[in-house]
């Protein structure tokens, strides 16, 4: 599975990762990646946790608009957003639907 492109491979500066492990990955990248395996997905525990989750272009926007109306000398700006929430069992369902590998 690829994770750069020939623009990111370019500079070092650009170097992305796609981490997949219980340690460092995400829960969605974890369940994508079983998926593809024909894995079960694997939900820890009851699978309750909720987080907010943002279509990335809502981020790139964020960014956009951060530097075009940038903070003052010496004031500290907080940008928190998200579009949805999901709990980690509801994650896993989403991505068990279109694939039927969940167990």
């Amino acid at each position: 599975m690829a994770t750069v492109t020939e623009e990111s491979e370019l500079d070092e500066a650009l170097i992305n990762r796609f981490d997949y492990d219980e340690v460092f990955g995400t829960a969605l990248n974890r369940f994508c990646v079983e998926a593809a395996a024909g894995h079960p997905l694997t939900v820890y525990g009851k699978g309750g946790q909720t987080r907010g989750f943002l279509d990335i272009r809502d981020t790139v926007r964020c960014i956009e608009l951060a530097c075009l109306h940038p903070a003052a000398p010496g004031e500290c700006r907080v940008y928190n957003q998200f579009t949805e929430q999901f709990s980690v069992l509801e994650l896993a369902q989403m991505v068990h639907q279109p694939l039927g590998n969940w167990a």
